[in-house]
């Protein structure tokens, strides 16, 4: 009898035993399955916000770089009027067709559509014409101090800037010259320069500050050529983003960054603006390029 009941009372431990260890496993193999889910979507979190943090540096680096590229483009072409004016000599300043013939030599050398002198009258000095600049330039009805760039036939085929700066010391036929000039095509202008980066998922491209494209590069999905803050308001902007902020960005001259989706594709957006101009160089970037190199990473 004994023997008996000591068999049951081990039977009974065992199936205790057996009882708990495998609602131990259980406990265990949830507390496994949670841990995992946690650090799944954690990692997940982290991926998110690795890609936000560097798709902002990469395109404000980006961007940065091209403007400063465009901003000593510019500085480049003003050294080259002060070069002209630095060899302007007496001999070309004995007649019309002396100093036309002058004008002519330089713009050749240089490569531009027009260089330019314009007198205190606003009458306007070139290789084939003496004529009236006033209505064409806004920017000779005021005295200028210091130099001004500006775009011209913004909403024509061949958009143009013209580049003006104060000089002093030159007269002619008694008339103080007071600026000179030089014009040229912005695609001639930004032809040594590479705007684009050499990819399909990365785009680069030039906006006067109320948003008309000054090139007529492709711009991602948005469409070439046209106005790019039209071309958003069609956008679904992403939480914190707003076409308005970036509307008064344009309009300020001010640097910022969107998120936003367009044609189904989640897409990133840097502006800033370059220097000494009224224009905002662009990036855009889709954001499955740097969340896919990250995701192969984690």
């Amino acid at each position: 009898m004994e023997q008996t009941e000591r068999n049951q009372m081990n039977e009974k431990r065992k199936r205790k035993t057996i009882a708990f260890a495998v609602w131990g496993g259980m406990l265990i193999a949830v507390i496994l399955l949670v841990t995992t889910i946690w650090v799944s979507e954690s990692a997940r979190k982290g991926t998110g916000q690795a890609v936000s943090r560097v798709s902002e540096f990469y395109l404000e680096e980006l961007a940065g770089r091209r403007a400063l590229v465009v901003s000593e483009e510019l500085k480049n072409l003003f050294g080259y009027m002060e070069n002209a004016i630095s060899v302007l000599e007496e001999t070309d300043l004995e007649s019309s067709e002396s100093l036309c013939g002058f004008l002519g030599k330089i713009r050749t050398l240089y490569g531009v559509d027009k260089f330019a002198l314009v007198d205190e009258n606003g009458i306007v000095y070139t290789k084939h014409s003496i004529t009236s600049g006033l209505s064409r330039y806004n920017f000779l009805s005021e005295e200028l101090t210091g130099p001004v760039v500006s775009t011209a036939n913004l909403y024509g085929a061949r958009k143009q800037v013209a580049l003006a700066m104060p000089v002093e010391g030159i007269t002619f036929q008694g008339v103080r010259m007071k600026v000179c000039l030089i014009q040229l095509n912005i695609d001639e202008m930004l032809s040594s320069l590479t705007l684009q980066t050499g990819d399909n998922e990365t785009y680069c491209n030039l906006y006067y500050q109320n948003g008309e494209s000054l090139t007529g590069d492709d711009f991602g999905y948005l469409s070439a050529g046209k106005n790019v803050l039209a071309e958003l308001a069609d956008a679904e902007m992403e939480k914190g983003y707003t076409i308005e902020k970036v509307e008064e960005d344009f309009a300020n001259g001010r640097a910022g960054q969107i998120s936003f989706r367009y044609m189904g594709t989640q897409e990133d957006l840097c502006y800033v603006p370059v220097e000494g101009t009224n224009w905002m160089m662009t990036i855009l970037i889709r954001d499955n390029i740097i969340s896919e190199q990250i995701s192969s990473i984690s």
